[in-house]
């Protein structure tokens, strides 16, 4: 039976290099409106150093508003440098969270598709067959609120693009902890049935969703979906039993990954 390992999603954290990198207008903006204002102020101390009528007290002014302006100045400009690091720090700060989320979150995939045969104790001599989807979470947390739903159909043709995969109505709820697995659903098929699936006159497909959360704060819902194919069945499903052992069993089912219905994030 084939693996399928999950899609892992870079949406958690593709939209936060740009928030580190992104160009701010204002910020460019910045420097040459200091030196605007370094320029006004010097113009104005120059043009009110006129109103002395002598040089000395002309300078003594000057120099004392040059000193204060620069004071104030450096002032300005270590407040604009402290601010820039508050901003950087804050966007790095959220650049990890959502990092270490992504890390750290629960990652649920379908695993595999399981089967075994059954006696069906209402028709003498003749068997059903079980059918289970296994979700693995190969991420570092459980899953929060799970809610599971799977289904399963037997057509006369194969599915066509347009099919819109039906869900039973009501979900149930699950938990898979870290580095766990659970059955999705147990589903049902008859020997007749999975007979006509050999032949090729029916064709069995087996889909299903998980809904569920992390445990980081003001994160979105992820979900996983799933969707397989019967598409080999060897050995005679009408009496699975080995010849050589009755416990063990001559049947061999291939289910492939369809090419509709299978994502994660």
């Amino acid at each position: 039976m084939p693996d399928e390992n999950a899609q892992k999603s870079n949406s958690d954290n593709g939209g936060s290099a740009k928030e580190v990198q992104g160009h701010d207008p204002w910020r460019a903006a910045t420097v040459p409106l200091i030196m605007l204002v370094c320029v006004t102020v010097m113009a104005c101390l120059a043009r009110a150093s006129l109103y002395f009528a002598q040089d000395a007290d002309r300078v003594k002014f000057l120099t004392e508003s040059i000193l204060s302006a620069l004071i104030v100045l450096v002032v300005v400009v270590q407040a604009w440098i402290y601010n820039q690091q508050r901003e950087l720090m804050g966007q790095q700060l959220t650049l990890a969270r959502k990092q270490f989320n992504a890390i750290e979150r629960p990652y649920v995939s379908r695993e595999a598709v399981n089967w075994a045969w059954h006696s069906d104790n209402q028709r003498q001599g003749r068997y059903l067959y079980s059918i289970y989807p296994v979700l693995v979470n190969s991420g570092n947390t459980p899953t929060k609120n799970m809610l599971l739903n799977a289904n399963c159909d037997l057509f006369d043709s194969p599915l066509s693009d347009g099919f819109e995969f039906p869900y039973a109505s009501k979900d149930y709820p699950a938990t898979i902890g870290i580095r766990g697995q659970i059955t999705a659903k147990i589903l049902w098929i008859s020997d007749a049935d999975l007979l006509a699936i050999q032949n090729r006159t029916k064709y069995f497909y087996i889909w299903g969703k998980a809904e569920y959360y992390d445990l980081f704060e003001n994160t979105p819902m992820h979900t996983t979906t799933f969707c397989n194919q019967i598409t080999s069945v060897l050995g005679n499903p009408l009496d699975p039993r080995d010849t050589r052992d009755h416990t063990r069993t001559s049947v061999s089912i291939a289910f492939e990954i369809y090419h509709k219905h299978n994502d994660a994030n």
